[in-house]
């Protein structure tokens, strides 16, 4: 039977190895590396866009909460988030801002316009989140917090009918850190 080497001095100074080359990985938004986390996307707000206002849909009415998982990478030049599929590239920080209380942000924009209607689409997504991972010799824990905000509108001449017309969202994500 093949059982493995365990000593006690050994193994202390294998977890402390371990922990000393391993922390600066799982740092999140702390300094360099990769953080998983396990988020909760909640609606928050549901809303059409229409010529005679906005209105928006009473909160039994939201989709349930998805399930979704998120990756924030950050170098020493870039932060990057993954969002399931897709790729954000995180706004750089200001000079001397706190990495612990400053929320990091992207945003993606469109336009389509349709050169045959002169109809026009503009949307707008944007992610803004807190994000935290430590480590000890008892694991990883963290947390990720922030929101999710969408708005996508149609306007342009009596052809694309009554405008403006879209839809506007937020969600809320909270999240905790999960492994690779």
């Amino acid at each position: 039977m093949n059982r493995p080497f365990v000593s006690t001095v050994g193994g202390a100074v294998a977890v402390a190895v371990v922990l000393v080359f391993a922390t600066p990985l799982l740092t999140g938004c702390g300094g360099d590396g990769i953080g998983f986390f396990e988020v909760v996307r909640t609606r928050l707000e549901e809303c059409a866009i229409r010529s005679n206002g906005e209105f928006c849909v009473e909160p039994e009415q939201f989709d349930p909460p998805v399930v979704e998982v998120w990756s924030v990478d950050v170098r020493s030049d870039t932060a990057v988030l993954y969002l399931e599929e897709e790729v954000w590239i995180l706004d750089d920080l200001p000079d001397g801002a706190d990495q612990a209380t400053t929320p990091r942000t992207a945003t993606k924009t469109s336009v389509v316009i349709d050169g045959a209607t002169g109809c026009r689409t503009d949307g707008a997504r944007t992610v803004s989140f807190l994000s935290e991972i430590s480590t000890s010799a008892f694991g990883t824990s963290g947390f990720l917090e922030g929101s999710v905000t969408s708005r996508s509108v149609l306007t342009g001449p009596a052809s694309c009918g009554s405008t403006p017309v879209g839809e506007r969202t937020v969600d809320d994500v909270v999240g905790q850190v999960s492994g690779p």
